[in-house]
């Protein structure tokens, strides 16, 4: 993914400036945020508080899904998340 490449290039262009990585489900990182515990997030969206910050996207990716080959969705070309259901 290129946040990668975009943070190893912010390091590169800001020495001065240390990186703390943390990790955590959306929910949890956007309340750090507005607690002002961390002062970037990187997100995917949709995210429920979206509208309470200002939001750039970056990159897009597409999302996937690993099935056994026996499993009978398998064989369809794309699914919709409903057909994950259950």
């Amino acid at each position: 993914p290129q946040i990668f490449t975009l943070l190893h290039r912010f390091q590169l262009d800001h020495p001065g400036v240390v990186l703390h990585q943390r990790e955590g489900n959306m929910a949890n990182l956007m309340a750090a945020l507005s607690e002002a515990e961390i002062d970037i997030a990187f997100v995917r969206l949709p995210c429920e508080s979206s509208k309470a910050f200002n939001l750039r996207i970056i990159d897009e990716e597409p999302m996937v899904i690993a099935l056994p080959r026996d499993n009978p969705l398998s064989a369809e070309p794309t699914l919709a998340l409903e057909q994950l259901r259950d």
